[in-house]
């Protein structure tokens, strides 16, 4: 999101302010698209971990657990 923000503000600079202005936000929103990427794999690659060993083998989710 934020990505398609900072290039939309670096679309406007280019067409109102005649280019002054847009390569800083061009570089803002190449720099948010890569963290974004970088997130995302994390996240997936997270995910993914925790689905095949499962949620009981991780301490704290059994700590949170009440026992019987």
């Amino acid at each position: 999101m934020a990505a398609g923000v900072l290039a939309l503000l670096s679309l406007d600079a280019f067409l109102v302010a005649g280019g002054d202005g847009t390569g800083q936000w061009l570089s803002a929103a190449i720099v948010a698209s890569a963290m974004a990427v970088v997130y995302g794999v994390s996240l997936y690659r997270t995910v993914l971990t925790r689905a095949r060993l499962g949620a009981a083998t991780f301490p704290l989710d059994q700590a949170a657990r009440p026992s019987s």
